[in-house]
């Protein structure tokens, strides 16, 4: 398996919903998405090593825990504009994980 083939993503149901992971597949995990409801819209980010996949979704879990649904790491109850921020701050610890060799 290539570690460059994993994505953190983001993925915003039309119910408000917000689900944050990573993926070594995802068109897979799209379909897979789908089934929980309708998706209004997502960002895979670019492919990444699992190194990094894993902690920028660590690091998203942590920053983000006081606004996890009950029960849950993953999903978040947010707006839209919210879901921009998650994307934008996923891409932006991407980065930094990769600028410290991680």
């Amino acid at each position: 398996m290539n570690l460059l083939q994993h994505h953190n993503y983001v993925v915003v149901f039309q119910d408000g919903r917000i689900k944050i992971g990573r993926t070594g597949n995802p068109r897979r995990r799209l379909k897979e998405l789908g089934r929980d409801g309708r998706i209004y819209g997502y960002d895979m980010g670019r492919p990444v090593s699992s190194g990094v996949a894993l902690h920028t979704e660590s690091h998203i879990r942590r920053t983000l825990r006081s606004h996890a649904m009950p029960e849950t790491l993953e999903w978040f109850e947010a707006s839209k504009y919210d879901a921009l921020v998650v994307v934008k701050f996923t891409a932006e610890t991407q980065s930094t994980l990769e600028a410290a060799g991680v």
